[in-house]
């Protein structure tokens, strides 16, 4: 029995599905083919997981700064990021970690969102992949959970009270310094300075 039939039955479909999930996640860069010995998960370099850090930490921060001069012309609300870590709270509580991850996913999402500048939005959309290796490579400590849902309403409260150019450099500086410490480093001062 081939490994695709196996893989198929397992799951109860055909070999074909199987064939388009693999070819699908290959596209993403998810999965890798080596000739005659199969499938495998792909494997971030150092200077990968890096330069993920720091472009999404980049993006991520003009998103802030977008959405924080948005907020402050009346043009935005933060009704729906508000929600988000309501429900990440829930996640905890129920020891969901996917729905967890799903609703952290979503806040950073709402956030790019919320800037209204939909080329910001596309950039970080096709930035999931990388950051979906870089979580599945990293070491994330689901027992610090609670923490990360009270950083979240951080980022809602720096967006409400603070300056475009403050909400810039502090969702810069949080998502370096996260990204980094889940690669067991440190991040160098320069990256945000």
């Amino acid at each position: 029995m081939s490994k695709f039939h196996r893989c198929g039955h397992r799951r109860a479909t055909s070999r074909g599905p199987v064939r388009e999930a693999l070819r699908q996640l290959s596209e993403s860069g998810l999965v890798n083919y080596v000739p005659r010995r199969g499938w495998f998960v792909t494997r971030l370099r150092e200077e990968d997981r890096i330069d993920i850090v720091v472009m999404r930490g980049n993006l991520e921060g003009l998103a802030a700064r977008l959405t924080c001069t948005r907020y402050r012309a009346g043009d935005t609300n933060f009704d729906s990021l508000r929600r988000i870590p309501t429900q990440m709270k829930a996640d905890v509580a129920a020891v969901d970690p996917k729905s967890f991850f799903t609703h952290d996913w979503d806040f950073h999402e709402e956030l790019c969102i919320a800037s209204g500048n939909t080329w910001l939005h596309k950039s970080w959309l096709m930035m999931r992949h990388g950051v979906s290796l870089l979580v599945a490579n990293s070491q994330y400590n689901y027992s610090k959970t609670a923490d990360h849902v009270t950083s979240h309403q951080e980022i809602i409260d720096v967006l409400t009270t603070r300056t475009p150019k403050e909400c810039e450099d502090y969702l810069r500086r949080r998502v370096i310094e996260s990204g980094y410490a889940s690669m067991n480093q440190i991040a160098p001062k320069q990256l945000w300075d």
